[in-house]
């Protein structure tokens, strides 16, 4: 599916350090520490030199208390480059599409 963002999919060990890699960057957007930060699904992107995610991410126990992040990660580069958030979106609900944005 190269271009397109696939259908959503339950996140994992691997989305979940994805997001812990963004997490100061999250807390400066969104002007306060988090009282949880657990990925709960994603969508993935693939393009030509690199990948795009979208994620629903749980704060805390409100019914608004998701966010949405956008992540890019390069790839095919000699030095690693650290994924790099590139959109957030907050007061989202559980059962809210996870629609690229």
């Amino acid at each position: 599916m190269d271009g397109q963002f696939g259908p959503e999919q339950p996140a994992n060990a691997d989305i979940q350090s994805l997001i812990d890699n963004v997490h100061n960057e999250v807390v400066t957007q969104i002007g306060h520490q988090t009282h949880m930060y657990n990925a709960i699904v994603f969508r993935v992107q693939n393009l030509l030199g690199g990948t795009n995610w979208v994620i629903k991410v749980q704060i805390g126990e409100g019914n608004h208390d998701y966010l949405h992040l956008m992540i890019h990660q390069t790839v095919g580069v000699p030095v690693p480059i650290p994924p790099e958030l590139t959109g957030l979106q907050q007061g989202h609900t559980a059962h809210d599409p996870l629609v690229p944005f």
